[in-house]
């Protein structure tokens, strides 16, 4: 995998800006590979990540595999909005804005031992993919981010220009890489301003260097207004460009090239495994076939052998006898020379008579019985025959694993989809038995939203007495019943700071008119005024369920009465389990599928299952 150039760093910037607003719904991490989950009202994206490399927004869904360092990364920037990316110094680093309640910064580091750091407003180091150790630097929690050393960014005169080029010594396209750093980009500048790559950057005429200056100025212009054309070569395995050229394909945006290239690149190196595993299946086949033939023959042979001893026994003691007193009376020469009469006879020696059958050679000795040694060929032929069954099982293992490969379908990626969700989704919500939305604040911010945007005259105000409360309002709720405001109660009081230390609070209705905003409260704080309406008998307890809507799944959660209609649900109740790990097992008790990241949204906070799953 190449790495992304300065310029080509610009354009992707440029093209993670258009997500301005989104928010972080989800972090994922799988190998070296991280995966930044954007969703806007209009538009949702991939962020996708590769330290020391590239990076570019996906159109694809990241696998939902989850590192030590993606829990930090969520523990801060999950919910948060981005509010931009930017390239710092004309440099490979890019630092991506966060806000949630407070600013966090993101720097990726697209250089040889590259990082991903996430620090707060100050610069001090929240989290890091690598702990790293420099001259001049040191990324580790605690410490304040220093950028890697610079280049010097791009140089604002033409003085600086030519000053830095000459600077490095040899060809013009080497002076132009290392300097900027521009990569190939290089090579293509200098296409652009008809300059060879191979003059000397030393001796190059102050007017092509001029040439040189004003050309990577329009580019880096054009960058930053994405009006540079990306392209891919289709003969090439993973090479992508900002320009479009003959040969070329072209696409809209650098992050679809540069995903083009990488799904291909995928796709042929999974090809390449699966033929890998097909060749070593293969051999391993035709070494057994080997052997199974061996053993085949070797079997064969000794049972022929022996059958042979046993229709002949009687042939074989009687040889044996006289040979045995041959030798009493004359040397093994003259015996030697007088044997080729005798059949199967090969020589005789002083101890035995060496036989031969089917060119297999063994020894009677004098004074044995010759069916001893049939039976011990016997043995050794079923000992063959035992390891011959084993080889001819394994030859069928290996065949259904071969036939197994051989069907195997490299799997799609798995495209994002994207249905424009209702207003109130963005909050938390429920509606009641009696039919009627409520609605919840997720922070202060969203407490500050509903009620400048969203609290209309005949709505119901519901607040905990307790710090921490969301701002709980029931739509129309004039006209709801008593067990709507009994349910809308137990959502106020269930995500409020109550579930943390599992006390019940006190929760209270008032009506629109009775919610006052103040210009000295902060964000999300307001005024009661007038009679407070204290609601009895609230349980710290929430039913979590599903429906269809749209054409997919969508968590719902709230009071149990509320969620019955949904049919299965499960209860949960506070307790010690992290969010996570139970909304995984909520996941596997639900049977559907469902993004664990709206389960975990679900949950108030640490919990356990309660006594009723249906």
């Amino acid at each position: 995998m190449r790495r992304v150039n300065c310029i080509e760093v610009e354009i992707l910037c440029q093209e993670v800006n258009r997500l301005r607003g989104a928010r972080v719904k989800g972090i994922y991490q799988e190998g070296s590979k991280l995966s930044i989950y954007l969703k806007s009202a209009e538009i949702v994206k991939n962020l996708v990540i590769f330290p020391g490399e590239i990076f570019y927004l996906s159109n694809y869904e990241p696998k939902k595999e989850v590192s030590n360092f993606c829990l930090q990364l969520r523990k801060y920037l999950l919910s948060s909005i981005l509010i931009g990316c930017e390239q710092i110094n004309f440099e490979r680093i890019v630092r991506l804005r966060f806000f949630k309640a407070n600013e966090f910064n993101l720097f990726l580091e697209f250089i040889p031992r590259g990082n991903v750091v996430l620090c707060d407003s100050n610069f001090l180091i929240l989290a890091k993919l690598y702990t790293q150790t420099f001259k001049d630097r040191e990324i580790r929690e605690g410490k304040i981010y220093k950028l890697p050393p610079s280049r010097g960014g791009f140089p604002q005169t033409f003085q600086e220009f030519v000053r830095r080029v000459r600077t490095e010594r040899g060809e013009i396209v080497r002076a132009l890489a290392l300097q900027f750093p521009l990569g190939k980009f290089a090579e293509k500048l200098l296409e652009l301003c008809g300059i060879d790559k191979h003059l000397s950057s030393t001796q190059l005429p102050e007017e092509l260097l001029e040439k040189l200056f004003h050309k990577l100025n329009e580019l880096i212009t054009k960058a930053k207004k994405l009006e540079i054309a990306p392209g891919v070569f289709e003969n090439s395995e993973l090479e992508f460009s900002a320009f479009r050229e003959e040969g070329f394909r072209a696409f809209e945006t650098l992050s679809e090239a540069i995903e083009y290239c990488m799904l291909r690149e995928e796709r042929r190196m999974q090809e390449k495994i699966i033929q890998a595993e097909r060749e070593r299946i293969k051999r391993i086949l035709e070494d057994l076939t080997k052997r199974r033939e061996e053993l085949l023959h070797n079997s064969k042979k000794l049972r022929e052998v022996a059958n042979k001893i046993m229709w002949n026994l009687e042939y074989f003691k009687q040889i044996l006898i006289g040979l045995d007193e041959a030798r009493r009376r004359y040397s093994l020469q003259e015996i030697n020379r007088k044997i080729s009469e005798l059949d199967f006879v090969e020589r005789v020696e002083g101890d035995g008579i060496i036989i031969q059958i089917n060119h297999f050679s063994f020894k009677l000795r004098f004074g044995e019985d010759p069916y001893l040694i049939a039976e011990r060929l016997f043995t050794s032929a079923k000992r063959f025959e035992d390891k011959l069954k084993k080889v001819e099982q394994k030859i069928k293992e290996f065949e259904e694993k071969l036939k197994h490969v051989d069907e195997i379908e490299i799997p799609s990626p798995t495209p994002i989809k994207f249905s424009r969700k209702e207003w109130f989704e963005k909050f938390r919500w429920f509606r009641s038995s009696e039919g009627f939305l409520v609605i919840a604040g997720k922070d202060a911010s969203q407490n500050e939203l509903i009620f400048k945007k969203y609290l209309e005259p005949n709505d119901l105000v519901l607040h905990a007495e307790i710090k921490g409360s969301p701002l709980v309002v029931i739509k129309n709720g004039k006209i709801a019943g008593e067990s709507t405001i009994a349910e809308a109660a137990n959502f106020t009081a269930c995500f409020s700071r109550a579930w943390k230390i599992n006390v019940v609070p006190r929760v209270y209705w008032v009506y629109r008119e009775q919610v006052k905003k103040l210009g000295s409260f902060p964000l999300g704080s307001f005024s009661i005024e007038g009679t407070k309406h204290f609601i009895e008998g609230i349980e710290l307890k929430l039913a979590i369920s599903f429906e269809e809507i749209n054409g997919r799944y969508r968590v719902v959660y709230g009071p149990e009465n509320s969620i019955k209609k949904f049919g299965r649900y499960v209860v949960v109740i506070p307790g010690k389990r992290r969010k996570e790990e139970l909304a995984r097992e909520i996941l596997k008790l639900l049977k559907v599928e469902l993004s664990l990241d709206e389960l975990i949204t679900a949950l108030p906070g640490e919990a356990e299952i309660g006594d009723k799953v249906l």
